[in-house]
């Protein structure tokens, strides 16, 4: 049996969007579990690419989710650095995508 590791999305742009769930769609042993969505007009479409997971409207769902083991970082700023380290420090690993 193949272990199965959960992950959430975190600034996630919509030029992104697609590719991200392209990616995690075709990644065997992946499951997105949460998605961070900032902008309300982008739900319907965070509804239809991810509807496997549950939609959030704060890092801290991620962040504070004991069963996340992986956060995908899309288009971090420069001011992003924080939010990155805070991931880390939750025993979380990271990737910058």
């Amino acid at each position: 049996m193949s272990k199965v590791t959960s992950a959430g999305v975190i600034e996630c742009g919509i030029n992104n969007e697609t590719t991200i769930s392209d990616r995690i769609g075709n990644t065997q042993g992946l499951a997105l579990k949460k998605v961070l969505v900032k902008n309300r007009a982008s739900i319907a479409a965070a509804q239809q690419l991810y509807p496997m997971a549950e939609l959030v409207d704060n890092t801290a769902a991620i962040i504070q989710d004991d069963t996340i083991e992986l956060v995908l970082v899309a288009d971090p700023q420069k001011e992003d650095k924080d939010l990155i380290s805070q991931v880390m420090q939750s025993g979380k690993h990271v990737r910058i995508i």
